[in-house]
Protein backbone atom coordinates (compact mmCIF):
# COMPACT_ATOMS: atom_id res chain seq x y z
CA UNK A 1 0.00 0.00 0.00
CA UNK A 2 1.44 3.23 -1.41
CA UNK A 3 2.36 5.55 1.91
CA UNK A 4 0.28 8.62 0.73
CA UNK A 5 -2.60 6.25 0.37
CA UNK A 6 -1.83 5.09 4.57
CA UNK A 7 -1.69 8.83 5.22
CA UNK A 8 -5.80 9.21 3.68
CA UNK A 9 -6.97 6.11 5.66
CA UNK A 10 -5.20 7.10 9.37
CA UNK A 11 -6.71 10.74 8.85
CA UNK A 12 -10.00 9.15 7.86
CA UNK A 13 -9.99 6.58 10.84
CA UNK A 14 -9.24 9.17 13.01
CA UNK A 15 -12.68 11.10 12.18
CA UNK A 16 -15.11 7.95 11.99
CA UNK A 17 -13.21 6.98 15.71
CA UNK A 18 -14.46 10.12 17.43
CA UNK A 19 -18.20 9.87 18.64
CA UNK A 20 -20.77 12.18 17.03
CA UNK A 21 -22.78 14.81 19.13
CA UNK A 22 -25.47 12.93 19.83
CA UNK A 23 -24.50 9.76 22.34
CA UNK A 24 -27.39 9.63 24.13
CA UNK A 25 -29.06 12.28 26.43
CA UNK A 26 -26.56 11.97 29.97
CA UNK A 27 -23.51 11.86 27.41
CA UNK A 28 -24.28 14.98 25.23
CA UNK A 29 -25.35 17.09 28.23
CA UNK A 30 -22.55 16.27 29.96
CA UNK A 31 -20.44 17.44 27.02
CA UNK A 32 -22.44 20.44 26.24
CA UNK A 33 -21.73 21.50 30.20
CA UNK A 34 -17.68 21.11 29.74
CA UNK A 35 -18.05 18.37 32.37
CA UNK A 36 -17.10 14.51 32.10
CA UNK A 37 -20.12 11.85 32.19
CA UNK A 38 -20.00 10.07 35.04
CA UNK A 39 -18.64 7.14 36.14
CA UNK A 40 -22.65 5.55 36.90
CA UNK A 41 -23.24 5.17 33.64
CA UNK A 42 -20.42 2.59 33.22
CA UNK A 43 -20.43 -0.88 34.58
CA UNK A 44 -17.53 -1.94 36.67
CA UNK A 45 -16.70 -4.24 33.45
CA UNK A 46 -17.11 -1.10 31.46
CA UNK A 47 -14.44 1.04 33.78
CA UNK A 48 -12.07 -2.04 33.38
CA UNK A 49 -12.24 -2.56 29.56
CA UNK A 50 -11.75 0.73 29.00
CA UNK A 51 -8.03 0.96 30.83
CA UNK A 52 -7.21 -2.26 29.53
CA UNK A 53 -8.13 -1.55 25.82
CA UNK A 54 -6.64 2.34 26.53
CA UNK A 55 -3.08 -0.05 27.53
CA UNK A 56 -3.51 -2.36 24.91
CA UNK A 57 -3.83 -0.13 22.02
CA UNK A 58 -0.77 1.59 23.48
CA UNK A 59 0.76 -1.87 23.52
CA UNK A 60 0.69 -1.29 19.37
CA UNK A 61 1.75 1.98 19.43
CA UNK A 62 5.34 0.71 21.55
CA UNK A 63 5.71 -1.86 20.11
CA UNK A 64 5.19 -0.97 16.28
CA UNK A 65 7.16 2.15 17.31
CA UNK A 66 10.26 0.08 18.69
CA UNK A 67 10.61 -1.73 15.60
CA UNK A 68 10.21 1.72 13.41
CA UNK A 69 13.48 2.49 14.38
CA UNK A 70 14.64 -0.94 13.94
CA UNK A 71 13.37 -1.38 10.04
CA UNK A 72 12.56 1.60 7.27
CA UNK A 73 9.95 -0.40 5.51
CA UNK A 74 6.91 1.71 5.90
CA UNK A 75 3.99 -0.72 7.97
CA UNK A 76 5.95 -0.04 11.35
CA UNK A 77 6.30 3.76 10.69
CA UNK A 78 2.32 4.23 9.06
CA UNK A 79 0.66 2.06 11.83
CA UNK A 80 2.25 3.25 14.56
CA UNK A 81 0.71 6.96 13.81
CA UNK A 82 -2.81 4.62 13.35
CA UNK A 83 -2.01 3.58 17.14
CA UNK A 84 -1.83 7.01 17.93
CA UNK A 85 -5.43 7.67 16.09
CA UNK A 86 -6.26 4.71 18.79
CA UNK A 87 -5.02 5.43 21.39
CA UNK A 88 -6.64 9.27 21.03
CA UNK A 89 -9.84 7.81 20.80
CA UNK A 90 -9.82 5.18 24.03
CA UNK A 91 -8.67 8.58 25.76
CA UNK A 92 -11.87 9.86 24.18
CA UNK A 93 -13.48 7.41 26.56
CA UNK A 94 -11.56 8.45 29.44
CA UNK A 95 -11.91 11.51 29.62
CA UNK A 96 -15.38 11.79 28.93
CA UNK A 97 -16.45 9.12 32.13
CA UNK A 98 -14.01 10.72 34.24
CA UNK A 99 -11.34 7.90 34.72
CA UNK A 100 -8.29 8.01 35.29
CA UNK A 101 -5.60 7.22 32.86
CA UNK A 102 -3.01 4.78 33.63
CA UNK A 103 -0.74 4.85 30.67
CA UNK A 104 2.88 5.51 31.37
CA UNK A 105 5.97 6.26 29.41
CA UNK A 106 6.46 3.98 26.31
CA UNK A 107 7.57 0.52 27.25
CA UNK A 108 6.01 0.38 30.66
CA UNK A 109 2.48 -0.73 31.29
CA UNK A 110 0.28 -0.60 34.66
CA UNK A 111 -1.01 -3.94 33.53
CA UNK A 112 1.31 -7.14 34.54
CA UNK A 113 -0.23 -8.78 31.46
CA UNK A 114 0.75 -5.79 29.12
CA UNK A 115 4.01 -5.49 30.16
CA UNK A 116 4.86 -9.49 29.53
CA UNK A 117 3.74 -9.19 25.97
CA UNK A 118 5.78 -6.03 25.50
CA UNK A 119 8.93 -7.88 26.49
CA UNK A 120 8.20 -10.44 24.73
CA UNK A 121 6.77 -9.16 21.92
CA UNK A 122 10.37 -6.65 21.37
CA UNK A 123 12.47 -9.48 21.36
CA UNK A 124 12.38 -9.90 17.96
CA UNK A 125 16.35 -9.83 16.00
CA UNK A 126 14.68 -10.49 12.53
CA UNK A 127 12.54 -8.10 10.23
CA UNK A 128 10.42 -11.33 9.95
CA UNK A 129 10.03 -11.80 13.68
CA UNK A 130 8.63 -8.37 14.44
CA UNK A 131 6.45 -8.52 11.51
CA UNK A 132 5.02 -11.53 13.22
CA UNK A 133 4.78 -9.74 16.23
CA UNK A 134 2.50 -6.95 15.03
CA UNK A 135 0.58 -9.99 13.10
CA UNK A 136 -0.24 -11.12 16.79
CA UNK A 137 -0.77 -7.89 18.62
CA UNK A 138 -3.86 -7.13 15.69
CA UNK A 139 -4.66 -11.13 16.49
CA UNK A 140 -5.16 -10.43 20.06
CA UNK A 141 -6.29 -6.90 19.83
CA UNK A 142 -9.42 -8.27 17.71
CA UNK A 143 -10.24 -11.09 20.18
CA UNK A 144 -10.10 -8.48 22.81
CA UNK A 145 -11.95 -5.88 21.32
CA UNK A 146 -14.93 -8.68 20.16
CA UNK A 147 -15.00 -10.03 24.12
CA UNK A 148 -15.69 -6.39 24.89
CA UNK A 149 -18.46 -5.33 22.29
CA UNK A 150 -20.21 -8.50 24.05
CA UNK A 151 -20.20 -7.53 27.15
CA UNK A 152 -21.26 -3.81 26.91
CA UNK A 153 -24.62 -2.17 26.11
CA UNK A 154 -22.78 1.42 26.38
CA UNK A 155 -22.93 3.21 22.95
CA UNK A 156 -19.72 5.32 23.01
CA UNK A 157 -17.73 2.46 23.98
CA UNK A 158 -19.67 0.61 21.35
CA UNK A 159 -19.25 3.35 18.95
CA UNK A 160 -15.12 3.02 19.55
CA UNK A 161 -14.62 -0.89 19.85
CA UNK A 162 -16.15 -1.50 16.13
CA UNK A 163 -14.22 0.96 14.71
CA UNK A 164 -11.30 -0.09 16.66
CA UNK A 165 -11.69 -3.83 15.05
CA UNK A 166 -12.16 -2.86 11.99
CA UNK A 167 -8.90 -1.19 12.01
CA UNK A 168 -7.08 -4.03 13.83
CA UNK A 169 -8.57 -5.91 10.67
CA UNK A 170 -6.75 -4.07 8.21
CA UNK A 171 -3.70 -4.11 10.12
CA UNK A 172 -4.03 -7.90 10.49
CA UNK A 173 -4.59 -8.12 6.90
CA UNK A 174 -1.38 -5.74 6.47
CA UNK A 175 0.90 -7.67 8.51
CA UNK A 176 0.11 -10.88 6.97
CA UNK A 177 0.44 -9.45 3.06
CA UNK A 178 3.96 -8.75 4.56
CA UNK A 179 4.66 -11.50 5.78
CA UNK A 180 3.35 -13.42 2.81
CA UNK A 181 5.83 -11.06 0.10
CA UNK A 182 9.15 -12.54 2.21
CA UNK A 183 7.29 -16.04 2.04
CA UNK A 184 6.00 -16.58 4.68
CA UNK A 185 2.79 -18.12 5.49
CA UNK A 186 1.44 -16.92 8.60
CA UNK A 187 -0.73 -18.80 10.76
CA UNK A 188 -3.30 -17.59 13.40
CA UNK A 189 -2.00 -17.70 17.02
CA UNK A 190 -4.97 -16.69 18.77
CA UNK A 191 -8.20 -16.41 16.58
CA UNK A 192 -9.73 -19.53 15.45
CA UNK A 193 -8.16 -20.18 11.50
CA UNK A 194 -12.09 -19.92 10.13
CA UNK A 195 -12.12 -16.45 11.61
CA UNK A 196 -8.56 -15.83 10.71
CA UNK A 197 -9.04 -16.87 6.77
CA UNK A 198 -12.26 -14.63 6.95
CA UNK A 199 -10.67 -11.35 8.00
CA UNK A 200 -7.36 -11.95 5.70
CA UNK A 201 -9.30 -13.29 2.79
CA UNK A 202 -12.47 -11.20 2.63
Amino acid sequence: MKTKYLFILIAAGAILLLPQAADGAKTTQNKTMGMPASTQNLTKADIQSIEYMREEEKLAHDVYTFYARQYSIPIFRNISRSETVHQNAMMWLVDTYGLKDLAKAEGVFTNRELQKMYTELTKGTTLIEALQAGALIEEQDIEDLQSHLQKTDNPDIQRIYSNLLRASENHLRAFVRNLSRRGIDYQPKVLNLSQFSDIVQP
